[in-house]
Formats: structure tokens, C-alpha cells, sequence
């Protein structure tokens, strides 16, 4: 599922979403202020939080109060596939290292990015490893 804004992505709380997926800058609200507003509705939620930044101090330690895990871009595919073996494996997942490996685990994934192109990207490498 993909939405461009928290207004959007709300609508999807109803589902049952095992990831979601926020890019930090966006046009209307920051990732953060996004992801804090779906956490308060849903304090259950995994985040994955997409930025080109390295932040502040004081955002990465807001990011640790919420547990909203962190990528910074550009990423490549075996650090996404890491992010997703932190939040999918279970103690009896074995992970291996820069392999990229199927999780043989259905999960249904809300993103929420402004960008129609990286919209376009981010749904066909996620559909291609899963």
C-alpha cells in the first residue's frame, strides 16, 4: 500500500500493516511528525524511517524513545534486506550476510512517500525480494 501523506496513511490503520515505510522528507509533514501521529494511533506499529540525513542529537534520541528504526539513504539492497531480517526473523531465522535471501513470512506493507518515481522503485524491488 503506498500513501503520500499521514492523512492517507491513516486510512490503512484499519489493515493490519507488519512495516511501514516513511521517507523523513516530505513535502506537508516530516516523516517523524508522520510516524509519531500513527505511533500515538497505533503504539504497535513498526517503523522504518527513510532519510538523507543524519540528524540531530536530539531527533535520534526522539527516534529511540518512539523505536522507530532508521535507514539512511542511499541504501542499498542488503542493508534494507538487513533492516527487514531485524523486524521479520524469528530466533530461528538464520540470517546470512549480503545475500538477500527470501523471509518466508506474507507481511503487508504501507509506504508512505510523496515521490510518485520512488513510489514506482520502492514497489517493484519489494515486490522482486519477496
Amino acid at each position: 500500500y503506498f500513501s503520500e501523506n499521514y492523512a492517507e496513511a491513516v486510512t490503512y490503520l484499519d489493515l493490519t500493516l507488519d512495516l511501514i515505510l516513511v521517507r523523513q522528507e516530505l513535502k506537508e509533514e516530516t516523516g517523524l511528525e508522520i510516524s509519531t501521529k500513527l505511533l500515538n494511533s497505533n503504539p504497535n506499529l513498526k517503523i522504518l524511517l527513510m532519510s538523507n540525513l543524519i540528524l540531530e542529537e536530539s531527533i535520534n534520541e526522539e527516534f529511540n524513545k518512539l523505536q522507530i528504526r532508521r535507514i539512511i539513504k542511499p541504501f542499498n539492497i542488503f542493508q534494507l534486506v538487513s533492516e527487514f531480517e531485524a523486524f521479520f526473523t524469528t530466533n530461528e531465522t538464520k540470517k546470512v550476510s549480503n545475500k538477500i535471501i527470501p523471509i518466508e513470512l506474507e507481511f503487508t506493507i504501507l509506504i508512505v512517500e510523496d515521490n510518485k518515481v520512488n513510489m514506482l522503485l520502492a514497489n517493484r524491488i519489494l515486490t522482486s525480494l519477496y
